[in-house]
């Protein structure tokens, strides 16, 4: 892990996991760490690099994660108005 990923803070990523829509029990799950552990650091308090180190890569796991879900379900959007567009003649 590079020190720009252990420089994260709490704020930091609270609103990176909030963007992408995941839980406090998420994030923690994912990166294998407790959910105290989440909350206290997004709260402020000091955790283990390596524990920081784990949450920051978990979170780029579940980004790439909900990216693809995204592009998968845009993809699905437009062919259907494409669909829907050439039933109407349009």
């Amino acid at each position: 892990m590079d020190e720009l990923a252990l420089q994260q803070t709490g704020r930091d990523i609270k609103e990176r996991r909030q963007t992408i829509g995941a839980s406090q029990e998420e994030l923690a799950k994912e990166a294998g760490v407790s959910y105290r552990t989440v909350l206290r650091f997004e709260k402020g308090n000091k955790i283990r690099d390596e524990k920081l180190s784990k949450m920051v890569s978990a979170l780029e796991k579940l980004e790439k994660s909900r990216q693809s879900q995204k592009s998968q379900s845009l993809w699905w959007l437009s062919h259907k108005r494409a669909d829907t567009d050439s039933f109407k003649g349009t």
